[in-house]
């Protein structure tokens, strides 16, 4: 049981599933096209020149996912989410970004991974988490990398008032 699922491939998108009213997670492509304000969200949590990681996912069309919960909304279940390097010598460059509205409460559980056989792959992983007043995100992140993949995870997160963000992750 889930409230919605994302699954990625290398830098391609394999599954977007929305399947609880209330919560939406989709392509952050997808997402800049049909919300003109997430611009407004764009790097605000993560400095855009922190390093040449975060330059690289600047410079490159980016993959990932968008989650949000709308306002006073309560996923039931976990969203799951999925960034799986699947090729050798990619760089899978990922941007997500994670809202929980006024008064929502979000449980997300991503796994990213490599294939066992994956050889000299890069992976980038931007990820904003923005809770709202009196929102809550749980995010339970599980990695499983080969040895030969480079990972660079940067991350930030906006909290405002009595809002509540519990992570494994940062």
């Amino acid at each position: 049981n889930r409230s919605g699922s994302y699954l990625q491939f290398d830098n391609s998108v394999v599954e977007e599933l929305q399947l609880q009213k209330g919560i939406e997670i989709m392509s952050i492509q997808k997402a800049m096209e049909k919300y003109d304000w997430l611009k407004d969200y764009w790097w605000k949590a993560v400095e855009v020149d922190q390093d040449k990681f975060t330059a690289y996912a600047q410079l490159h069309k980016p993959a990932g996912y968008f989650i949000r919960a709308l306002p006073n909304s309560e996923s039931k279940f976990p969203v799951q989410s999925c960034l799986y390097i699947k090729s050798d010598g990619i760089v899978q460059g990922v941007h997500n970004v994670i809202i929980a509205e006024e008064n929502s409460k979000l449980d997300v559980i991503t796994g990213c991974a490599a294939g066992e056989k994956t050889k000299d792959a890069l992976h980038i992983g931007i990820s904003e988490f923005f809770v709202k007043k009196n929102a809550t995100v749980s995010f339970t992140m599980i990695h499983s990398w080969g040895e030969s993949v480079v990972v660079r995870p940067r991350s930030g997160t906006i909290i405002e008032e009595n809002g509540t963000f519990l992570s494994n992750y940062i």
